[in-house]
């Protein structure tokens, strides 16, 4: 008699253990957090042949595919998922058209549009120029703030080039993600500054109604600014320099979130000479390489 009550006092307590096992998923939340990329990439590779003729947007698909790595760009990033700009520019093929599109180099202490570089600021564009030495001449653009006219100047200085023309170009406006300015102005003021408010919508995508969607705007910015410019440039190669307000999303864009420029939470941010490479080959096929000028392309890393 015991061991049929042993035998369904058992029973009973399986059923139980199972039936618990099956509610432990309903304390789940029913949905994540938005995350519109994956940590485990570290750059971002795609192509479209639709590209070619330059008159559709990249496919926003196209972010959630494991990129692979082509056979042209066989070189390594960093720790942090940065390509040094000195050897993406050595493995160019002849028939591939480039552009980096970088941050300036250190300025002075002012935000307006007539702050000069830093003497170190000035030092670091030419360090960069002779690292890329030689080929075509480059064609240069810039904002048209005095930094980053500079900081083309410097740059050409670097690379033999001399006094160059740097044409002040609006699709190098640093405020192209930006939807609303007040609104962004507004929740820098009360939210702890706009770098802290960029990084957050970046990886977040919280204050939607200040700005555009990442995903979509960074394709839009390639296929209809961009690329239709490369198409009319002479040169191989493109020196386009521009803010920390462009460049930090285009570079959380491009490697699909991997790189790390979470200021809101622990300080890191897109550092000067740093940013993304267009590369087209000859076919329209696209790829973009987060790249660095600089030792590190990150500044302020807490701890």
């Amino acid at each position: 008699m015991s061991k049929k009550i042993f035998s369904k006092l058992f029973s009973l307590l399986f059923i139980s253990l199972l039936v618990a096992c099956s509610d432990d998923s309903s304390d789940s939340p029913t949905s994540a957090p938005l995350q519109p990329y994956s940590s485990s990439i570290t750059a971002d590779f795609f192509s479209s042949s639709s590209l070619t003729e330059f008159d559709s947007t990249l496919s926003s698909s196209s972010m959630n595919e494991t990129p692979t790595l082509p056979d042209s760009l066989a070189i390594l990033p960093d720790a942090d998922g940065f390509y040094a700009i000195a050897d993406v520019y050595k493995i160019i093929k002849n028939s591939d058209k480039v552009a980096f599109l970088l941050r300036h180099a250190e300025r002075i202490d002012d935000l307006g549009q007539e702050a000069t570089l830093t003497e170190k600021g000035e030092t670091q564009s030419i360090q960069l120029g002779e690292s890329l030495a030689g080929k075509d001449e480059f064609y240069y653009a810039s904002s048209g703030f005095v930094r980053t006219t500079e900081t083309c100047k410097k740059v050409a200085l670097g690379r033999g080039e001399g006094n160059v023309e740097v044409v002040a170009w609006d699709g190098l406006d640093g405020n192209y993600f930006v939807l609303d300015t007040a609104l962004f102005n507004k929740y820098s003021k009360i939210r702890g500054g706009a770098w802290k408010v960029l990084a957050k919508w970046a990886y977040t995508g919280t204050t939607p109604d200040a700005f555009y969607n990442l995903n979509e705007r960074g394709d839009q910015y390639i296929s209809e600014v961009i690329l239709p410019a490369m198409n009319s440039w002479e040169n191989q190669v493109a020196f386009l320099s521009s803010h920390d307000v462009l460049l930090m999303p285009l570079t959380v864009y491009a490697s699909k979130g991997s790189i790390d420029l979470k200021f809101h939470e622990n300080g890191r941010w897109i550092n000067y000479l740093t940013g993304i490479a267009i590369i087209r080959d000859e076919n329209g096929n696209v790829n973009l390489l987060p790249v660095k000028g600089l030792e590190t392309g990150i500044m302020g890393v807490n701890g």
